[in-house]
């Protein structure tokens, strides 16, 4: 009888909400604005959606965009163009808009906001840092407040030892960046309010400061592997 209530209300309570995306793919019990969702559900704007350890879902829109929500993560359905990522993993898969020379979809972390046209990424977020992987295309970034102090990394010989010690996903990356922080080798560019990126390169925002590094395709592809395995399922 509840399930049966919470599915007559829920459309109505989301009333006048234009549509985000359909769930097309899901593991677990990801949830919905803290209601348990289903495949092919319809999401629509100004929902939450959560995940836990056991559970991920793959959002597909109109306009052919892919969203993967992993493990562990909040997303803010803000409206069909624009997301606010809490915490936790994401994939994204936007779609090229021919001509388009403006970015037609946005991502709000908690010191950027990035402004895509058509590109394939993934995005870690944590309470203190935002990490983000661009596979392919080109990212923009926009600070939320003041100007970033932006460093890029400095090409010396342990780059190399940096590849060979290379371990899969967030922690080990992080702990590498950090380390690199430590050891002063990322020089600093310049104080920027926007900047860009292009394919194989990763970004990590730690408050004010935005950490930039060119890496090889082959070890950037490691931050996608789960979500290419979880798609193709």
């Amino acid at each position: 009888m509840l399930r049966s209530l919470v599915v007559v209300l829920f459309p109505i309570l989301l009333f006048g909400n234009e549509i985000f995306g359909t769930v097309v793919k899901l593991k677990g019990k990801p949830l919905a604005d803290a209601v348990v969702v289903h495949m092919g559900d319809t999401l629509y704007s100004e929902q939450t959606i959560v995940t836990d350890a056991h559970s991920k879902l793959v959002i597909k829109q109109k306009n052919d965009n892919t969203i993967v929500v992993g493990k562990n993560a909040q997303l803010v359905l803000n409206n069909k163009e624009f997301v606010t990522q809490k915490e936790g993993n994401v994939f994204f898969d936007i779609a090229h808009k021919a001509l388009s020379m403006t970015p037609h979809f946005k991502i709000k972390l908690k010191t950027a906001t990035i402004g895509i046209r058509g590109t394939n990424f993934v995005v870690q977020s944590d309470a203190s840092e935002d990490a983000v992987f661009l596979r392919r295309g080109k990212l923009e970034f926009l600070a939320n407040k003041e100007k970033f102090a932006l460093y890029t990394k400095r090409q010396t010989d342990e780059f190399e030892k940096f590849k060979n010690q290379f371990k899969t996903y967030k922690k080990e990356i992080m702990n590498d960046f950090n380390d690199y922080k430590n050891k002063q080798n990322f020089a600093f560019e310049a104080y920027k309010k926007q900047f860009s990126i292009e394919k194989n390169t990763v970004v990590v925002f730690e408050g004010d400061k935005a950490y930039k590094e060119k890496i090889p395709p082959q070890k950037i592809q490691h931050y996608f592997d789960e979500f290419d395995s979880f798609i193709k399922e």
